[in-house]
């Protein structure tokens, strides 16, 4: 990954404080917010330990699915207001990123070791990678603003 790899990514925390703050965001069976502070900590170890030991980062999304099952977001667009489970955003938005991945190689703006002979797909563990950042984006982002239970009114 190129160091200028870092502007993009620390704009992902952005995007999820102002979609927070504009669409209004409301969650039905959130997590106790310890409970995603160890799981959203430990992903972020693991993006560092896993060049040294063995990479778990498998076991850090299947308990993301664990821990985010239940949660509904529910958020407003206009007068509209629109409820998708938690976990459907989240890998949306990671597949996207994902795509801006391999967009990103495919224009040779940067290669990973795999694609110097020449351009390959960027792999899944690249998926993964954006998932779990996604996953610790939205818990620091819930640090700083409150976690809203209940669902918006549908008033206008």
């Amino acid at each position: 990954m190129p160091l200028f790899a870092g502007i993009p990514y620390s704009s992902v925390g952005r995007y999820i404080a102002r979609a927070w703050r504009l669409l209004e965001f409301r969650f039905t069976a959130y997590p106790p917010v310890g409970m995603t502070a160890v799981r959203a900590g430990l992903a972020y170890v693991n993006f560092f330990i896993h060049h040294f030991i063995a990479d778990i980062g498998w076991i850090f999304i299947a308990a993301s699915v664990v821990l985010f099952w239940r949660c509904r977001l529910t958020f407003r667009t206009g007068r509209r207001v629109r409820t998708i489970p938690l976990l459907a955003g989240l890998l949306t938005v990671a597949f996207l990123i994902w795509i801006t991945e391999i967009a990103g190689t495919y224009a040779r703006a940067w290669v990973y070791r795999d694609q110097i002979e020449g351009w390959k797909r960027v792999s899944l563990r690249i998926f993964r990678a954006c998932y779990l950042l996604m996953i610790l984006g939205f818990v620091l982002v819930s640090f700083v603003n409150p976690v809203r239970r209940p669902p918006i009114s549908r008033a206008c």
